[in-house]
């Protein structure tokens, strides 16, 4: 008996498992991982409230509606992560969490970016709570000097670091950085005053990611 309950568990655990459609998964901390590139949008004056949708079980659905919601102006970074109508979007207020949820295309329309941010706008101190990354321009003018340092914080004072280190190129709004001590790859997108920044996870100590959305204080 111990033995069929065991193997009941195990089949209900597998089809658990089966439901969770990556294709569908747009949540906090895997946000900077959600497909190849990222944008701009703002919610349109013709939604008064645009409802986040969860990314839970079979959604996103109408039935899958969240209780936060945006309104006409809201600033939200995309991912080209696309289900159904809706998108995958990020959100911070000025005050409180950021939420990551599906919202759909009909609400939001793109906010038009510079197609070559002058070196000006890349460099300074950049921030996401510890993680940090400090961008200037190189003494020889010849691209951008970037210095990161990223933290993750365990149990009992327990710290492990990471670092990224390098001279750089971008290519529109974008930027590419392989620091070859450490194998550490940084990929960068410059929207506005946001600086979104994902790695290979070869960046430090175990756990520790670059990951995230920076800003400047």
């Amino acid at each position: 008996m111990k033995y069929l309950m065991l193997l009941s568990f195990v089949a209900l655990l597998m089809l658990a498992v089966a439901q969770e459609n990556p294709d569908k998964w747009c949540r906090n901390g895997l946000f900077t991982q959600t497909g190849s590139d990222f944008t701009l949008a703002r919610v349109t004056p013709l939604s008064p409230r645009a409802y986040f949708f969860s990314d839970n079980e079979s959604c996103p659905a109408n039935d899958c509606q969240l209780t936060n919601y945006l309104i006409p102006g809201d600033t939200v970074i995309l991912a080209d992560h696309f289900f159904a109508d809706f998108v995958c979007a990020w959100y911070e207020p000025k005050n409180g969490e950021e939420t990551v949820g599906w919202l759909k295309q009909d609400d939001l329309e793109l906010v038009a970016l510079a197609p070559e941010p002058d070196f000006d706008e890349w460099q300074g101190v950049w921030a996401d709570a510890e993680n940090t990354l400090v961008i200037n321009e190189s003494y020889f003018g010849e691209g951008l000097i970037i210095e990161g340092q990223a933290f993750w914080m365990g149990l009992n004072d327990n710290i492990h670091i990471g670092g990224a280190f390098g001279r750089a190129y971008p290519e529109g709004n974008k930027l590419g950085l392989f620091d070859f001590d450490y194998g550490c790859k940084l990929e960068l997108w410059l929207l506005d005053h946001y600086l979104l920044a994902r790695d290979n996870k070869e960046c430090g100590g175990m756990n520790v990611t670059f990951d995230g959305i920076y800003t400047t204080p």
